[in-house]
């Protein structure tokens, strides 16, 4: 399967470019595309017409229905189409009236962080291992060594709603990091690459994390040209005082690859619940008011959440890139269940 990959209309914190899913590239008669602008450009529809399967990987949903081009619009042409949004997936295939668009998780590459154990062989070893990807890769973990944690806590994202900008004024109590692509107020560092950012996250023993996107008026008003838009769950708090939607960040897995325990704010999706179990591998907090007693509490009793960082860098081989591209190629689909005790 050859994959093609195009960045020019991703968001500029260069995640998706750190997937190097090319490396699994082949001379098959497939094609797999990533990259939002391989779905607005259809010049790779016109390039690689003659290939039997064309499949696009949306890592943007339910983005899509905020702005131009149109969601269907960047769609066709596929033949398929694996998504991140569960809820647009189902949405989508309902008004198609078939199966175009199957769920899968957002990748993760191995390539973003360094091993933190100082024997060669076992870097090496390691990186062998991760290099392929093989889903049992991280099943037999070292006990973590968090002798290199020297943040208490770290965000990484914008300011979007005032529970953002309350949480960093939580955050900044503390021995913090905040990294963001914006000019935000409190960020101790901005406009950082991928590679730079995972540095500072892998230093980091609490990682905050919201799997949530707020609309703005004209993402609204744009949402609600959709036909029966009102039957796609991603919109079912669209009529809340502060419209939220459900996107499942990159962070979380990030956070899980650094060994940075994932404290991950409750909502009404709770879409990480697919991929992690909660009290196992992650803790979420309530609210705000929960989330400023959970980190003195966390940081007080930090031995304790060890288990739960070991379980989430166990699982985060799951979401390898490498196991996506064989999902692909297998014309098989993530589960939607959620975890339990897996």
């Amino acid at each position: 399967m050859k994959i093609v990959s195009d960045f020019a209309g991703d968001y500029k914190d260069g995640y998706n470019t750190s997937l190097k899913m090319e490396e699994f590239s082949d001379d098959g008669d497939e094609v797999f595309f990533y990259g939002i602008q391989c779905g607005i450009d259809k010049k790779y529809l016109n390039i690689y017409k003659d290939y039997k399967r064309k499949i696009l990987l949306d890592l943007w949903s339910p983005c899509a229905f905020f702005t131009d081009p149109n969601h269907f619009l960047i769609l066709d042409g596929f033949d398929e189409v694996y998504s991140i949004c569960p809820y647009t997936c189902d949405w989508t295939n309902s008004k198609l009236g078939k199966e175009l668009m199957k769920y899968c998780y957002y990748p993760v590459s191995p390539h973003i962080v360094e091993p933190t154990d100082d024997n060669t062989a076992y870097k090496k070893l390691t990186k062998k291992i991760m290099r392929y990807c093989f889903p049992s890769a991280l099943q037999d973990v070292t006990p973590s060594d968090h002798s290199h944690k020297i943040y208490d806590v770290c965000y990484v994202g914008g300011i979007y709603s005032q529970e953002h900008e309350l949480a960093v004024d939580i955050i900044s109590r503390y021995n913090y990091i905040f990294i963001t692509q914006s000019p935000a107020k409190k960020a101790t560092h901005r406009f950082l690459s991928n590679a730079d950012k995972m540095k500072f996250v892998g230093k980091s023993k609490i990682g905050i994390c919201f799997n949530k996107l707020y609309p703005n008026k004209d993402h609204l008003k744009n949402i609600r040209t959709y036909a029966d838009w009102q039957s796609n769950v991603a919109f079912s708090n669209l009529s809340d005082l502060i419209p939220i939607c459900p996107q499942m960040k990159t962070r979380v897995h990030e956070f899980a690859l650094s060994r940075t325990l994932i404290l991950c704010h409750r909502d009404p999706w709770n879409i990480i619940e697919d991929f992690y179990e909660p009290g196992k591998d992650f803790i979420y907090f309530e609210n705000i008011q929960d989330l400023n007693e959970l980190i003195p509490e966390i940081l007080g009793d930090w031995d304790s959440y060890q288990g739960v960082i070991d379980n989430a860098y166990r699982k985060v081989s799951k979401y390898f890139t490498g196991n996506l591209v064989k999902m692909v190629q297998d014309e098989s689909e993530f589960s939607t269940h959620r975890i339990k005790g897996s």
